[in-house]
């Protein structure tokens, strides 16, 4: 079986979806309209869990919430807190002129050493 297909993957992305799309404070119609749909409905089925994304749709979102679609695709679950840091290391990251940049960088490498 695919890992898109199971049922936990599909859980991890449909709660993934919505908190993301809480913590950008946008309705489910934002969301859908950026991946490709004119309705809600299927976007209420991916959160509930109960339909999966295409890669493309998931690469949609994961544009739209400005994060890796790696974040997406895998079934870790992540806290609100752990979603609002990838999403703020996201945009420091697209953002080299930030004068926080070289500090973040320089700590990350330490991290990961």
């Amino acid at each position: 079986m695919n890992l898109t297909d199971s049922h936990e993957y599909r859980k991890a992305l449909g709660n993934k979806m919505a908190r993301l799309r809480d913590l950008r404070k946008v309705t489910q119609m934002d969301v859908a309209y950026a991946i490709g749909y004119n309705s809600t409905g299927m976007l209420s089925k991916i959160e509930a869990g109960l339909s999966g994304m295409s890669y493309e749709q998931i690469c949609k979102a994961a544009e739209f919430f400005g994060i890796h679609p790696a974040v997406l695709m895998t079934p870790q679950e992540y806290t609100d807190d752990e979603l609002q840091m990838i999403v703020n290391l996201m945009k420091l990251l697209k953002d080299q002129s930030n004068p926080h940049y070289q500090s973040i960088k320089s700590l990350l490498d330490q991290a990961a050493r």
